[in-house]
């Protein structure tokens, strides 16, 4: 990475910007930020609903833990 603010040169991986260049740069980096909140408020529901490994270990452990003490609870009620 070299940045050269007196010649006004800037070079990024080996790709030359120049400052008429960080228009697009800018342009490019909004509608990345823009693509990567949506695909997350999208495609982030459909993981956090139904893939997360948090709800299936919650739904196929913790809650036949918690079915089996409920009916420990109301066996010995009765």
């Amino acid at each position: 990475m070299l940045l050269n603010v007196l010649e006004r040169k800037f070079v990024f991986f080996g790709i030359i910007f120049w400052p008429q260049d960080f228009y697009l740069f800018a342009l490019a980096l909004l509608i990345f930020i823009i693509f990567i909140v949506l695909f997350t408020v999208i495609f982030g529901r459909v993981f956090c609903g139904w893939a997360c490994p948090q709800t299936i270990f919650l739904e196929m452990v913790f809650r036949k833990i918690e079915n089996w003490i409920e009916e420990i609870t109301i066996n010995r009620k009765n």
